[in-house]
């Protein structure tokens, strides 16, 4: 049975109607928004409960980009998820060639290798 979930990407788009959606089941007690902006976190934390009516939302900041950000989240997780919703991502914009601080390009790192750490750092 699924009662915690962690969600990146949670404060639009599919991974916000994604902890929507979840928040209508009864048996998911904890829903971990992964997000990168802590005010655009609270932001959607507060709609979604209002939303909802549930107090089942917590903000994890998390940029799936960054090493560091990734080990850092992992570690305010107080207990064990039971699924992971691998959600953020992005096209890059204009910089998406720009290498990041890990060695890699920014595309590649938000794309894929932050969530495989993630999963691996979990």
């Amino acid at each position: 049975m699924i009662k915690r979930v962690l969600i990146t990407g949670a404060n639009a788009g599919l991974g916000k109607e994604t902890a929507k959606q979840l928040a209508a089941h009864p048996e998911v007690e904890e829903i971990y928004l992964g997000c990168r902006n802590i005010d655009k976190a609270l932001a959607a934390k507060s709609e979604l409960e209002r939303i909802t009516g549930k107090s089942v939302f917590r903000i994890i900041q998390i940029d799936v980009c960054d090493h560091s950000s990734i080990r850092a989240a992992v570690q305010t997780l107080d207990r064990s998820i039971d699924a992971l919703i691998m959600n953020a991502g992005g096209t890059g914009g204009k910089s998406f060639d720009r290498i990041n601080s890990d060695g890699v390009t920014e595309i590649f790192a938000v794309n894929l290798l932050g969530h495989s750490l993630l999963t691996q750092e979990l």
